[in-house]
């Protein structure tokens, strides 16, 4: 156990039961020398770009509990501006008996922004049809509609926006996460979901508070509003303190907790620049914690974006044909774009480059027409000019891909250079003795064509003769 899950503060029990079910539970796909997970689904990504970096039954049917409520807020920030009022109404009393509840009451007045902090905070659902009954009334122009038909609307816009992210594999019917085997998800939507949920800044800020104390309606209030104050305290131990699993990058997002869904966590954390998500489904008790903490370990201490491309860098050289004679043979390439990614240092190693030149500026052989290989350019190119495409695989898949530049000018063999090089070279070696033979040869050669000629011609004139 490294130095900063230890960090997490658990106790002897705690540690038996880690090594009882890291022995029993399956090992987390792709994890190299991962020390397991006890949960029974999860997920480990990168925020930024998605990757994976850790499953275990990450697309398994599971029941989300109030990690719904991820959504729910989503749909909140999606219809209502932050500061838009919402008077609370009967939906209230629409939730099952034992629901978690944040305090809402009947007729108080409250703004979006405090709503989602009830609901992401106190996890209130209550609240959370609060949020469902504005949200639907936006959302058909509705002022006036029955509470329960509202409710099942927002069910459907829940899956609708579900669906747009990807999250093909879940569906939803309530607001809060209340149990209903109708309602259900899998570890990589729930992911999904986040990394779109956190790209909303008040989302982001909401879900790393600790705490909200303070009135419903806001600071700003009219005083004659019917509002109510709060005191709330978040449910998420990784992000307080005082909590013997406080992990200090943490910064949100969601518990759950139902007894069929077992105890479930959507996190957050950031470290070093880098912030990644992990979700876990039916951890047993207390463990969801151990589990997130050592996902998050292992992903800020095997990966990073490694640089693997910056502008201008050189990429290679290549042959030129049809310039000058005194001009560089070759031209050297760049890159045109910065380029990082999200790797470990075995993924590192195994990145592959390709550069793949401009089809009409490679040069052919003259018989087959082939291009020639390795591959030759043909002057005129211009600095700067796009001369082909380099590209980044990664085990086969590409990563990347962009433009490669030439970093200079090639300027082209004039046309009258061949003309002057004959002349030159005529110039240059008709008066060495080397030429001697030649100028023999070419004497000969005139000699006797005049007398082949004066032969011709005379007996021509013979036959003229002849015949006059």
């Amino acid at each position: 156990m490294n130095t900063a899950v230890v960090m997490v503060k658990k106790s002897l029990f705690v540690s038996i039961l880690i090594l009882l079910f890291t022995s029993v539970y399956p090992r987390a796909v792709g994890a190299e020398g991962f020390v397991g997970l006890m949960s029974k689904a999860a997920i480990l990504v990168e925020e930024t770009t998605g990757k994976i970096l850790l499953a275990k039954f990450e697309d398994e049917t599971m029941y989300p509990a109030s990690m719904t409520k991820i959504l729910t807020v989503m749909l909140l920030f999606d219809y209502l501006e932050p500061d838009e009022t919402i008077t609370v109404g009967s939906e209230i009393s629409l939730v099952p008996a034992g629901s978690s509840m944040a305090g809402n009451v009947a007729g108080e007045v409250i703004t979006a922004e405090n709503l989602a902090r009830l609901i992401l905070i106190a996890s209130g659902n209550e609240s959370s049809n609060v949020a469902a009954l504005a949200v639907v009334r936006k959302a058909t122009g509705r002022e006036v509609l029955p509470v329960e038909e509202a409710l099942g609307i927002f069910g459907g816009l829940m899956n609708e926006r579900a669906k747009k992210l990807g999250a093909a594999s879940s569906n939803f019917v309530n607001s809060h996460g209340y149990h209903d085997p109708d309602h259900y998800t899998t570890a990589r939507d729930m992911a999904v979901i986040c990394r779109e949920a956190l790209k909303n800044e008040l989302f982001r800020k909401i879900a790393a508070e600790t705490s909200f104390v303070g009135n419903g309606a806001g600071a700003d209030r009219d005083p004659n509003l019917n509002s109510s104050e709060y005191d709330i305290v978040s449910h998420n131990l990784l992000i307080l303190p005082e909590s013997e699993y406080y992990y200090p990058y943490a910064n949100g997002i969601k518990t759950g907790l139902t007894d069929e869904a077992g105890e479930c966590l959507a996190a957050s954390a950031e470290r070093d620049g880098v912030s990644l998500i992990a979700v876990v489904f039916d951890s047993p008790p207390d463990l969801r914690w151990v589990d997130t903490v050592n996902m998050f370990e292992y992903g800020f201490n095997t990966y990073k974006f490694e640089t693997i491309q910056t502008k201008a860098a050189l990429l290679g050289s290549v042959a030129l044909s049809n310039i000058p004679d005194e001009a560089e043979p070759s031209l050297t390439i760049t890159a045109a774009d910065d380029f990082s990614y999200f790797l470990s240092k075995a993924e590192y190693a195994r990145v592959v480059r390709e550069i793949e030149y401009d089809e009409t500026l490679l040069a052919h052989d003259d018989e087959t027409d082939a291009a020639l290989d390795p591959p030759v350019l043909t002057a005129p190119i211009p600095a700067g000019a796009k001369v082909g495409k380099v590209s980044y695989t990664l085990d086969g898949e590409k990563i990347f891909e962009g433009y490669a530049l030439a970093s200079r000018e090639a300027d082209a063999r004039p046309p009258e250079a061949d003309k002057f090089n004959l002349v030159s070279f005529i110039t240059a070696n008709a008066l060495t003795p080397a030429a001697i033979p030649y100028w023999i040869s070419g004497v000969l050669l005139v000699t006797l064509a005049v007398i082949f000629t004066g032969m011709a011609a005379g007996r021509k004139q013979r036959r003229r003769g002849r015949y006059y």
